[in-house]
């Protein structure tokens, strides 16, 4: 999860680390430049988010990917 200057954002990730370079570049070129981060467990998140989670976590892809879940 992200706290950004515009609101939470929860996303899934094939990257290991919130400060992975790739990562970074990626949500600054989505405007998110300044945030906190507050890693979700993997398990929860299926749980909270039930269907949803299924078809975002689907289109994820085996590396270098994000995907907005909420």
């Amino acid at each position: 999860m992200l706290f950004t200057g515009s609101g939470p954002l929860v996303f899934l990730t094939s990257y290991d680390e919130v400060l992975a370079p790739g990562l970074l570049s990626k949500l600054e070129a989505k405007g998110v430049d300044k945030f906190i981060a507050y890693e979700i467990p993997l398990e929860l998140a299926r749980q909270r988010y039930g269907g949803h989670f299924q078809v975002v976590a689907g289109e994820l892809r085996e590396s270098d990917d994000l995907r907005v879940l909420d």
